[in-house]
């Protein structure tokens, strides 16, 4: 059973808003890509962390507007999981790079040339725990908010 479909992946999400967005971003400094997810990853989005505002906010846009994300690691793309019927919708490419937060090596959702909706969207992921992303979203290089996923983790090619 893949962890995104597990309430302790949520969870795991949740226990996120309740650190401060220094703390977060220290995280996020301090680790490096990790391995990708795998399929269907929960998402929470961390708007506000460490506020008693961070956890009502990410229960309402998980409940409206973004569950998540469907990573297919032999393709490099992933498709969001998005609106109250969890469309699988609004895709990315997977690949390595360099992030706009530091300049040292993270996961690139890259949303400029296979989006329509988010040509101006650029989200960096890190593994910041076995099974557990930290990221940061971008509109137009200006990072707008923090995010988590929890889920599997892709098997390494080879294997």
């Amino acid at each position: 059973m893949h962890v995104a479909a597990t309430s302790s992946g949520y969870a795991r999400l949740l226990s996120l808003c309740e650190v401060t967005g220094q703390e977060l971003d220290r995280r996020f400094r301090a680790s490096g890509p990790g391995a990708l997810p795998a399929g269907p990853v929960a998402g929470a989005i961390m708007l506000w962390p460490g506020t008693p505002l961070a956890k009502p906010v990410a229960h309402l846009v998980r409940a409206l507007a973004w569950q998540g994300k469907v990573f297919h690691a032999e393709r490099g793309e992933l498709l969001n999981r998005i609106l109250l019927f969890r469309i699988n919708a609004v895709r990315a490419k997977v690949l390595q790079g360099q992030s706009w937060f530091d300049g040292r090596p993270c996961t690139v959702l890259d949303y400029s040339q296979t989006s329509l909706l988010a040509p101006m969207v650029r989200d960096e992921i890190r593994e910041i725990e076995p099974g557990l992303w930290l990221g940061l979203a971008y509109v137009w290089r200006t990072r707008v908010a923090r995010f988590a996923l929890a889920g599997e983790v892709a098997a390494a090619p080879g294997r």
